[in-house]
């Protein structure tokens, strides 16, 4: 053990529970033989899976981290370009959004949601599935501490359904992937108009919430440029927004002192908020491309040419694998940022197999660990 110590003094990163990968590699080494399967579910920064690909192992990894989802992504990604520029083998992945989210603490929960009513300024509605109501729009309030997943978001549109409800309100902190678009358009299908809003962490403010400084944003939006030519396309990244705000622009003018300055995030833009010696408040925004937000963009060019398929089983012990009636998604092309790489806007072409109607899915991921994604109808070879 004096000896493991050692190595593990040696090779100890920045960070108190973080992993080097010589140290991984030597555990992984160790500890399994090729082609083996490594699992490590609080993969952080995804050190285990890239070693275990290195090593031609092959790697279950989860972590609940948006941040260390992109993070473990984006050194996968290098890790297959590494190898395949050293001539070797490496394998495919996907990242998948597993099972429903339930909160367990039921009065913390039901206090949370008359927070967040309360900041919304919806009224609380006595109704075992909707959390309250604002105007002719039902509101619906996702978990405490975790996204509001695909299952939970198809779950509450289903219940909108069946009790005539048109219009749906979802607030959650963040939401899950694959929510954006795809539920909202699924929604459209069975009459329901569903609006996804970001909680603000203002929300615990009751100053801000008494000033109505309180703003519930949409999620982000994207615009793209495609180029078509017989059987080939690419894509352009034309445009990407989002509306976070980070704080309340009125409260924090008002809470600064005099003689200072604050720089803060207010739907999407980078403001400075400057009082001078006499009090008064000047707010300047500081020029940004939006380009700066994106972290990671990725592109489907066949979205629909894949099927996700769960496993169900039936009364008598069966198993039957079934299509959910989802698609996924397929990291067809791709560019991140990286220590020295600017990201790319435009893709490499992609050639189709044959003329037809396709969909092309895009996937941005911002600095926040958030994505959004947009789905285009393209016809090739027209």
């Amino acid at each position: 053990f004096d000896i493991w110590d050692d190595i593990v003094r040696e090779m100890r990163p920045i960070y108190p529970t973080q992993k080097s990968e010589a140290l991984l590699e030597r555990i992984i080494k160790a500890a399994s033989n090729e082609g083996d399967i490594v699992a490590d579910f609080f993969v952080g920064s995804g050190t285990t899976a890239v070693v275990a690909e290195k090593l031609n192992r092959k790697w279950i990894a989860s972590d609940l981290g948006r941040f260390a989802i992109n993070t473990s992504r984006k050194r996968l990604i290098q890790a297959q370009r590494e190898l395949k520029d050293l001539g070797k083998d490496f394998r495919s992945f996907e990242i998948l959004s597993v099972g429903s989210y339930s909160f367990n603490d039921v009065s913390q929960q039901q206090e949370f949601n008359e927070i967040v009513l309360n900041a919304y300024k919806a009224e609380k509605v006595n109704n075992s599935v909707f959390t309250g109501r604002k105007s002719n729009h039902y509101v619906v309030i996702g978990p405490l501490d975790l996204p509001a997943s695909r299952d939970f978001v198809d779950e509450m549109v289903q219940s909108a359904n069946e009790q005539k409800v048109v219009e749906l309100d979802i607030l959650a902190f963040e939401f899950g992937m694959g929510v954006v678009p795809e539920a909202i358009e699924d929604a459209k299908k069975v009459g329901v108009k569903l609006n996804l809003r970001i909680i603000p962490r203002e929300v615990f403010d009751k100053k801000a919430v008494n000033a109505g400084a309180i703003k519930f944003s949409e999620v982000g939006y994207l615009d793209v440029k495609m180029e078509i030519k017989k059987l080939e396309a690419s894509v352009t990244l034309t445009d990407f927004s989002i509306y976070y705000s980070q704080d309340s622009l009125e409260l924090d003018g008002e809470n600064l002192q005099k003689g200072k300055s604050k720089v803060i995030l207010d739907n999407g833009i980078i403001k400075k908020i400057t009082k001078n010696k006499d009090g008064i408040i000047k707010i300047i925004d500081i020029t940004t491309s939006w380009v700066d937000w994106i972290d990671y963009w990725a592109i489907d060019f066949n979205f629909e040419d894949r099927q996700e398929l769960k496993l169900v089983r039936h009364k008598d012990g069966k198993i039957e694998q079934v299509a959910t009636g989802r698609n996924i998604f397929d990291n067809q092309w791709q560019s991140f940022k990286g220590n020295l790489e600017k990201i790319e806007l435009t893709s490499s072409k992609y050639q189709y197999p044959k003329a037809g109607k396709y969909k092309i899915a895009v996937k941005v991921i911002d600095v926040f660990g958030n994505d959004t994604t947009r789905i285009f109808n393209v016809n090739v070879g027209k």
